[in-house]
């Protein structure tokens, strides 16, 4: 019997599946004790195949680009209007332009109770209005602005 590409390819992910589930402690006591070499083999080839890889994700994502939309799109949509999806994404955002801090999740808790800005104690019209004030050199957090104490950056005094 002749097995075609397909075939011999589900038979060998097949065969790999069983040998990782069966093997699971010591690849996990192996990746320990070699971690630093494996990461530094995976940034080697990553370095040395980029193009090679750039061109894989480029014809992954044509061949399957239906499926990955039509995935991410929705569960993105639906994810972002959730409570949690929306902390996730102020969180990365404060992350992104350089907010750093050891707590986020305590911040963003503080951020979204409050309801005045720390500066003039004007009140907080709706959630467009509130800022969380940075210093843009150290990254460090001055306080819960309103958009105009905000752009005005008072607190950089």
């Amino acid at each position: 019997m002749v097995l075609t590409i397909e075939e011999k390819k589900a038979k060998k992910r097949e065969r790999n599946k069983l040998y990782r589930e069966k093997n699971k402690d010591y690849n996990k006591q192996y990746y320990k004790k070699n971690k630093q070499k494996i990461l530094d083999n995976v940034k080697k080839y990553t370095k040395e195949n980029k193009e090679k890889k750039d061109i894989y994700h480029k014809d992954y994502y044509e061949k399957n680009k239906e499926k990955i939309l039509k995935r991410t799109g929705e569960w993105c949509k639906e994810y972002r209007k959730t409570s949690k999806g929306k902390r996730v994404g102020i969180i990365a955002n404060w992350k992104q332009i350089g907010i750093i801090c050891d707590d986020y999740e305590k911040i963003y808790d503080e951020y979204v109770i409050s309801t005045n800005c720390d500066f003039c104690d004007k009140e907080f019209i709706n959630t467009m209005d509130r800022c969380l004030d940075h210093d843009h050199i150290t990254g460090k957090i001055r306080g819960i602005l309103c958009r105009g104490c905000n752009n005005r950056d008072v607190l950089k005094r």
